[in-house]
């Protein structure tokens, strides 16, 4: 019988994912003989068989060929385990929130700019010759509302980096913070006061016009 306390050892950092190998190159540098290293495994080993063994129908023939081709596959390494856990529903998940987010809050900055070219917007006053901001000549307002499309589109590209770095920073933090519901309130805090001083900006500008 090997020694228990190797045994449950091997047993354990097996189960783990780690290779016969470098267990065995761990054990060796801690000052275990080789002659206890080998019997411990070859008695794992047994266990092991017996227990594919066991579990093979009764009327199923195990050839050799199978056999050895079971206990010939490389173990997995810790980076491989963990790497398997990163199940491709999280990826989706986690890439479509990305995505969502970089569109939404690109849009809001590009609202925000339009309310801004809108509200910056100066004409000359036909009637008294001066220059005279937020207000518009044109009928449905056309020459403002060309003026504020221009204003977002010259922002698309500064509106989708910011976006797009916002994105990722909440998507990054959320995955790795412990306390996700309170952080996702806080975000929503955050952006709807922004939202509020888009409206607020609106209700200003619309009385301004009457």
């Amino acid at each position: 019988m090997a020694d228990v306390t190797l045994l449950n050892f091997i047993k354990s950092t097996l189960s783990q994912g780690y290779d016969e190998i470098d267990i065995r190159k761990g054990l060796l540098s801690k000052g275990w003989p080789q002659n206890l290293i080998d019997e411990a495994f070859e008695e794992v080993n047994n266990e092991q068989k017996k227990e594919v063994l066991d579990q093979k129908e009764v009327s199923e023939t195990i050839t050799p060929q199978e056999l050895k081709e079971t206990f010939s596959q490389p173990k997995q390494n810790v980076f491989e385990k963990i790497g398997n856990k990163i199940s491709l529903k999280g990826i989706t998940v986690y890439s479509i929130s990305f995505i969502a987010i970089f569109l939404i809050l690109s849009f809001t900055v590009l609202i925000f700019y339009y309310m801004t070219g809108l509200m910056d917007y100066t004409v000359l006053d036909p009637a008294s010759g001066n220059l005279v901001n937020g207000k518009c000549y044109q009928e449905n307002c056309s020459d403002m509302k060309e003026s504020a499309y221009n204003v977002a589109k010259d922002k698309l590209l500064f509106s989708s980096i910011i976006g797009l770095l916002a994105a990722f920073i909440l998507v990054l933090v959320y995955k790795f913070i412990k306390w996700k519901t309170t952080f996702l309130w806080i975000v929503n805090i955050l952006y709807f006061a922004f939202l509020a001083v888009i409206i607020y900006l609106w209700i200003s500008f619309t009385a301004s016009l009457s």
